[in-house]
């Protein structure tokens, strides 16, 4: 398993719902983990990693007891309140800019063992939350800012910036 990079064509696909609930769906999950750590992520989403399935891992603190998984996760409320912060995403290296997010999300979505359950996050987990959703919904963080801000994000990495060139 390996974080693919932007502009790669799996990054902007919608990802497709989970039916099945299973010993290979929870494989799945416990190998996003391991990459999400080793990279020094806090959310990890499947078309990340070239899966097209709706299922994204999070954990802000690295504590293994905080481990999220959503399956088929979606926002159904989020805060009127917004923030303006930094962000990054391990499939765009390298680049970060301020990215506006509602404050507070509810999330619905479904754990491993196929069980729905309901999420209310603030400040940074409602962020980890907005992200990894856009992501399984094929929006990047960048696909977020206006043209300028977006060209002068990429400008931080030229690598990513003359791929940019060739998608826009």
């Amino acid at each position: 398993m390996k974080i693919l990079t932007y502009p790669h064509p799996s990054l902007q696909r919608k990802s497709g719902s989970i039916k099945i609930f299973n010993k290979e769906l929870a494989n799945i999950a416990k190998k996003m983990f391991h990459l999400m750590y080793k990279l020094n992520g806090v959310g990890l989403a499947a078309n990340q990693v070239g899966l097209p399935y709706s299922i994204a891992v999070i954990n802000p603190t690295r504590k293994e007891s905080e481990e999220i998984v959503l399956v088929n996760p979606r926002l159904i409320k989020a805060s009127r309140e917004t923030i303006h912060e930094d962000e990054g995403c391990l499939s765009v290296p390298g680049v970060s800019a301020q990215v506006k997010r509602h404050l507070g999300v509810t999330c619905e979505y479904y754990n491993l063992k196929g069980e729905k359950a309901v999420l209310d996050a603030r400040e940074l987990l409602a962020k980890i939350l907005q992200h990894e959703i856009d992501h399984l919904n094929g929006i990047l963080f960048i696909d977020r800012l206006s043209a300028e801000e977006r060209q002068e994000a990429l400008r931080k990495n030229p690598l990513l910036n003359d791929k940019d060139e060739n998608i826009k």
